[in-house]
């Protein structure tokens, strides 16, 4: 009876030409699910590390200090992985991070 609404979401935003932002902020947000699932024992994982800009295959996340830049970089293929399975396509081929 009823449809879900994620269902109208891409065409929507293709009749108003802003399909590309509608991606890069779904796989932002599925990265950040990612991550807060593989470090779900550090309460406040979002404080320190923020998925930030998705372009081109490569999602940049920002980090707090660089202790987080290497956990983020040792769990990068796992995270690359989980996110495709997640978009259902894979689209992401690199991660890096960014020190702020």
């Amino acid at each position: 009876m009823f449809e879900p609404l994620q269902k109208y979401f891409h065409r929507v935003a293709k009749e108003y030409g802003v399909s590309r932002e509608l991606n890069a902020a779904l796989i932002l947000f599925y990265t950040r699910n990612v991550i807060a699932d593989l470090f779900k024992k550090m309460h406040d994982v979002g404080e320190y590390v923020d998925p930030s800009i998705y372009s081109r295959g490569t999602i940049i996340i920002k980090v707090k200090s660089s202790a987080w830049a290497n956990e983020i970089t040792m769990r990068k293929e796992k995270i690359i992985e989980e996110v495709n399975k997640k978009i259902g396509k894979p689209l992401i081929k690199k991660i890096t991070t960014k020190q702020v």
